[in-house]
């Protein structure tokens, strides 16, 4: 986590990010009000992403890794 405080001019909000250790990949992003979350596979592919705001997008892939459904919910 990085924070920067003090300075001149407009206040910056403080931003979290977290990390899958496997992948490296980002698993959450956080502003302190609003949490993004995604979801990878072990071959990379996002598989879910929720917005934070209670609406999640899951993806599927077929062997050739075509995404071939996306369902919202």
């Amino acid at each position: 986590q990085t924070q920067i405080t003090g300075g001149v001019g407009t206040a910056v909000a403080t931003q979290t990010t977290t990390y899958d250790p496997a992948s490296g990949a980002v698993a959450t992003a956080s502003d302190g009000t609003v949490t993004i979350q995604h979801t990878i596979d072990v071959l990379g592919r996002v598989i879910s992403y929720n917005d934070g705001l209670g609406n999640t997008t899951r993806s599927e892939y077929d062997s050739r890794d075509r995404k071939i459904r996306v369902k919202d919910s």
